[in-house]
């Protein structure tokens, strides 16, 4: 993982460079689909020796995660990130230019480690229409096991209806997670799992509904609701894909 230094100043409203931006993209981009990472993360397995300082970088982002997801961004400092991790301020500001920079690289791991769940998911199972539904059902674990992922996560939405660079962020993310699913649809015809004459268009649909369902999960109080959700979920993902209960 590379320290980013820049000349910004230290603010409340996620003025990042598109360096980093660039460069948290580009991560998520390199993520292979093929690939068993098991609980190691993204940047942990991208760089398998890391030094020190990129260590202390991870557990500095790490810890930053908790303190975004229990505050509201302006309550977070850097003198509070490094109490959590456990360093001192000033090492914390030779690693990052402030908060907002900070903030990016956390919802750049959060990305990552939902990107493992959704690997790992996947290679359990055979058949395309499986592996989708994998693919989709991962959603509701992240919110189950990661529920410090799933506020910084919203907030990191909030803050998409207000800030470009957010908004550029989450639209790459978008659009690599469309780029996939339109890749299994697209394998799944080849197999005669499917029969779906637009793959992309099928994708964004599958998309736009899984985003409804993460922001109804992570913004309502739906707990009791849940099977009854996941039930619904597969019926739609089944009437999307043009698959019958038989094949399921």
């Amino acid at each position: 993982m590379t320290a980013f230094t820049t000349s910004m100043p230290l603010s409340h409203k996620l003025t990042v460079s598109s360096e980093i931006i660039d460069y948290i993209v580009n991560l998520c981009k390199t993520y292979p689909m093929d690939q068993n990472l098991g609980d190691i993360s993204l940047i942990e397995k991208i760089s398998p020796k890391l030094s020190k300082g990129q260590k202390t970088q991870i557990k500095i982002v790490k810890a930053a995660i908790i303190c975004f997801a229990k505050a509201d961004f302006e309550s977070v400092s850097m003198e509070s990130i490094s109490k959590r991790a456990g360093v001192s301020r000033p090492l914390v500001k030779h690693y990052f230019s402030g908060t907002d920079e900070i903030f990016f690289l956390c919802v750049g791991q959060v990305r990552s480690e939902f990107q493992e769940l959704v690997i790992a998911a996947m290679e359990s199972e055979s058949s395309m229409t499986e592996k989708l539904m994998a693919y989709v059902f991962t959603t509701f674990e992240w919110i189950q096991k990661r529920p410090q992922h799933v506020r910084l996560w919203m907030l990191f939405l909030s803050w998409c209806s207000r800030n470009k660079k957010a908004k550029r962020l989450n639209t790459n993310f978008v659009d690599i997670g469309h780029q996939r699913i339109t890749a299994i649809i697209e394998i799944g015809n080849k197999m005669g799992e499917f029969k779906i004459s637009n793959p992309e268009d099928t994708a964004r649909t599958l998309q736009v509904f899984l985003t409804g369902i993460l922001l109804s999960l992570g913004t309502e109080d739906r707990s009791n609701d849940l099977e009854t959700i996941k039930d619904n979920t597969k019926k739609e993902v089944m009437r999307l894909l043009q698959v019958s209960a038989l094949h399921w």
